[in-house]
């Protein structure tokens, strides 16, 4: 994989989101970031490019392939760059954060209410021996 220069990287869908996102929120999983910016197929090879350009950093931790995503020495300070330029331009950085925050809540809010809605509706149309869980389900994920 090539590595891009930092403008072309910048100029890239979702990218300067990914970074100012875990400015603010710290340490995420990938999962994680795909719910709060995009989901889009093309955000696990943006996040490579902006980890082989030094942005971020993916580590393990707590075993079992569990991996987490922050930003670097180099992503934190493009992400205050970011920021400031964000604010001598009249926007200010708390009302971004808000706005990320309430997006990431909205989401979180959605999936849950589409997980409940898809539980019920197995429960009751197929009478589902769980009621609580998906384990067993025949209508659950495989």
């Amino acid at each position: 994989m090539s590595t891009l220069k930092i403008s072309e990287l910048l100029g890239q869908k979702h990218v300067i989101d990914v970074i100012v996102f875990l400015y603010f929120f710290g340490e995420r999983n990938r999962s994680e970031i795909y719910h709060s910016i995009s989901s889009s197929q093309k955000m696990p090879r943006k996040l490579e490019q902006m980890e082989s350009a030094g942005i971020i950093t993916t580590d393990e931790f707590g075993g079992h392939g569990r991996k987490a995503t922050s930003l670097t020495e180099k992503g934190r300070f493009l992400a205050e760059a970011l920021l400031t330029i964000e604010e001598s331009m009249k926007g200010t950085a708390e009302e971004f954060r808000q706005q990320m925050a309430d997006s990431i809540t909205s989401n979180l809010k959605d999936m849950y209410r589409r997980v409940r809605i898809a539980r019920r509706t197995c429960c009751r149309s197929r009478g589902c021996p769980c009621p609580r869980t998906w384990a067993g389900c025949p209508g659950g994920p495989a």
